[in-house]
């Protein structure tokens, strides 16, 4: 967990102990009230898990493989495309 997600961690705890005010905890993150009632749900529900984003830790879809990542390096290093420039090997 970052230290900006463990910040809106202790944020909305506050809120749901009822420390702090839903328009206080949205200044204090620059979200919504609308953003703070839906981590307020999740982090009721999930627990710190909620404010985790989904898609970490995951290869992006539009990655090359690394085969053919290897193979492009591969090619720029050889003496063939030397000079080539990298608007060259651009997929």
């Amino acid at each position: 967990m970052s230290q900006k997600q463990l910040g809106r961690y202790v944020t909305i705890s506050k809120l749901i102990e009822k420390q702090l005010t839903v328009k206080q905890a949205a200044i204090s993150l620059g979200l919504s009230t609308r953003q703070i009632l839906s981590l307020k749900k999740g982090v009721k529900t999930s627990g710190a898990n909620a404010l985790l984003h989904k898609n970490s830790g995951r290869k992006p879809s539009h990655a090359l493989a690394e085969s053919l990542r290897e193979k492009i390096i591969a090619l720029k290093k050889s003496p063939t495309y030397c000079n080539a420039n990298f608007c060259h090997f651009r997929v």
